[in-house]
């Protein structure tokens, strides 16, 4: 059988794998003329929550879940989202891409929106910094602003939940 020059070695594979793991890639696929590598990983029901919930969030699942009362006023504006998201009346606005997360046009300025506004399609709601671009990201869709998951300046990441908006019905 003849031995074939695939374009990679069993360290630079070792490597691949390593980076993969590294960064929390759960699904990865290369294919060139005469190689085709897929791998996926199979990842813990708690790392896939760690990643996808933010701190904030977990504790205030865990408050409803075991009846403690929340106290604090971001708290209870976010369990009332919570609520409202298990009722299926609340939308998300989330991060299109990765980048820095600021909720007004400049420092000086006011917020693009606040908890209690109203919002409609094609309003910008706030920017998205990327490689030292300002992207506006506008809503989709009626309602109230009833949550913001993001402190102004803060790193974000795709798919981040940024807003939580109630449905105008």
């Amino acid at each position: 059988m003849k031995k074939e020059n695939l374009g990679l070695d069993l360290s630079e594979l070792k490597n691949l794998f390593n980076l993969l793991k590294e960064c929390h890639i759960d699904e990865f696929e290369l294919e060139k003329p005469g190689l085709k590598i897929k791998v996926r990983q199979d990842t813990p029901l708690k790392d896939i929550e760690r990643r996808a919930v933010s701190r904030r969030q977990h504790e205030i699942a865990q408050a409803i879940i075991s009846e403690v009362p929340i106290t604090d006023e971001h708290s209870i504006e976010e369990s009332a989202a919570l609520q409202e998201e298990i009722s299926g009346t609340l939308h998300y606005i989330t991060s299109p891409m990765v980048g820095t997360f600021y909720r007004a046009s400049t420092p000086d300025s006011d917020s693009f929106v606040d908890i209690g506004q109203e919002i409609k399609p094609g309003n910008v709601v706030c920017i998205i910094e990327a490689m030292k671009i300002m992207n506006e990201i506008e809503s989709d869709i009626e309602g109230e602003v009833v949550a913001i998951y993001v402190g102004n300046a803060e790193p974000v990441e795709f798919g981040q939940k940024l807003i939580a908006v109630k449905l105008k019905t």
